[in-house]
């Protein structure tokens, strides 16, 4: 029996860019063919779950048959079942799969339908709260669909990334929850590549922890400004409320915020506030346009000034 060695952050990091790199070439492949297949239209709406096919049918052709991804053969690591080095059952690929590929287009449906019955005046109660004439109980909970679905899911990337940095085992998190881990052939040690990524899973955790400090402290101001706002009396929340219509006339209602700011569009066409949209573009790795998921660059947002 060949004898096996836990497989180090290196070695496991430069097996998933192998793997990500056949993905996607699959998924550019795959575009290519529904172009010439397809209308222009039917491509378009096709082009946002090219992603997941195309990890679908590589999965199905690697792991789920019960052969190494090309990743896994170029490095020279398998994987193994947590805690023991053991073959992983077929199970817990599955749902290594499951989780990998469909559980965040599931988890931003779910949060997207839940932005849209925040955002429609038919909607009388949100998670058995009646909202229909509650406006700070609509605002909170639009606030925080709105942080779950464009900051909470980047976040735990970053600090699952940061502990896979330091500890080493699990680079995606849906491995971590399907207990697959790897391990390695070769018995070399890389001491100064271990340091270096350790390194880097603490200035990434410091980073979590500072943009945590700073969201904390810019919540805690609004709702100072909130308070002050509150003990200047009703004639001054009446003015801002004229001022408030005012703004409301000037801009439309953006589908993501709900509130009147200068408007912007991504290529595909659909329209959300400057703010939405440059967030967007700025804290995702792959900014996706908000209502119909297609991918744009952060150069292609156009404002909208004559509207």
């Amino acid at each position: 029996r060949m004898r096996t060695y836990v497989a180090e952050v290196g070695e496991i990091v430069r097996a998933q860019r192998r793997d990500e790199e056949a993905v996607q070439q699959l998924e550019g492949r795959l575009s290519s063919i529904l172009n010439q297949v397809l209308n222009h239209r039917e491509w378009m709406r096709a082009v946002p779950y090219l992603a997941a096919a195309s990890k679908t049918m590589y999965y199905s052709a690697t792991l789920l048959s019960g052969s190494q991804t090309l990743g896994e053969e170029y490095m020279r690591v398998m994987e193994s079942a947590a805690p023991h080095p053991s073959t992983p059952h077929w199970m817990r690929r599955a749902l290594f799969v499951a989780l990998h590929v469909y559980a965040p287009i599931f988890v931003d449906r779910a949060l997207a339908r839940a932005e849209r019955l925040l955002q429609s005046p038919d909607t009388q109660t949100f998670m058995g709260v009646d909202i229909r004439k509650n406006r700070v109980a609509t605002a909170t909970f639009t606030r925080i669909v709105h942080w779950l679905r464009h900051s909470f899911s980047s976040s735990l990337a970053r600090i699952h990334m940061a502990t896979f940095y330091i500890f080493g085992a699990y680079y995606q998190l849906s491995r971590r929850v399907a207990g697959i881990r790897f391990v390695s052939f070769s018995p070399s040690s890389d001491l100064k590549a271990l340091r270096v990524y350790r390194w880097l899973g603490y200035v990434t955790l410091a980073e979590c922890a500072l943009s945590t400090l700073l969201w904390a402290a810019a919540e805690t101001a609004k709702q100072e400004e909130r308070r002050a706002e509150r003990k200047k009396g009703k004639g001054k929340r009446e003015e801002e409320e004229e001022d408030r219509d005012e703004e409301n006339d000037k801009y439309p209602a953006c589908a993501v915020c709900a509130s009147s700011r200068p408007p912007a569009c991504p290529p595909c066409g659909h329209v959300a506030c400057w703010t939405c949209l440059a967030q967007i573009a700025t804290t995702d790795d792959s900014p996706r346009c908000p209502h119909c998921r297609s991918p744009f660059k952060p150069q292609q947002l156009v404002p909208l000034l004559n509207l």
